[in-house]
């Protein structure tokens, strides 16, 4: 037998497990994409631009780093606070130990790395309530007025 094929054998059955999961994955990559299309399709390549990465849009909902400057968010990382401002505990992280946000110039830049190292942590400023509790309320509040439309297409709950 050239190449030693032959029917029903082990091989065979490799190959056609094989075909099928490249089916699968591709099925999966069709709903996925369909799934998102309405956030990264073709009709919004100008607003993911401006959503992440470099060159995206920043934007200042009040934090500030440790040597008082502003510290802006791009559309994705408000998107992702925002998120996090949703979880019980992650929330509580927030506002007891920070965000760290990278340095806006070198991530705009393109340079994500560097970024990050030249980042601050910043500290969340909350209200307290009468017991002096934190309350997240006023940052959940300024990240939704800050958010856009595309925004919250992307970080429904």
């Amino acid at each position: 037998m050239l190449g030693g094929y032959a029917q029903n054998s082990q091989m065979e059955k490799l190959g056609s497990m094989l075909n099928d999961g490249q089916r699968e994955q591709t099925r999966i990559t069709v709903e996925g994409t369909k799934l998102f299309d309405n956030v990264t399709g073709k009709k919004n390549l100008k607003q993911m631009e401006t959503f992440a990465g470099p060159g995206a849009e920043l934007v200042d909902i009040g934090l500030k780093d440790s040597k008082g400057r502003a510290a802006p968010l791009t559309h994705a990382q408000l998107c992702s606070l925002y998120m996090h401002l949703q979880n019980a505990d992650s929330r509580e992280h927030l506002l007891n130990g920070g965000l760290t946000i990278p340095d806006a110039e070198e991530y705009n830049r393109g340079d994500i790395e560097k970024a990050y190292q030249k980042g601050q942590t910043v500290k969340i400023g909350m209200l307290t309530d009468s017991t002096g509790n934190p309350m997240a309320d006023t940052v959940i509040q300024a990240v939704e007025k800050a958010m856009t439309d595309y925004d919250r297409s992307g970080s429904r709950t």
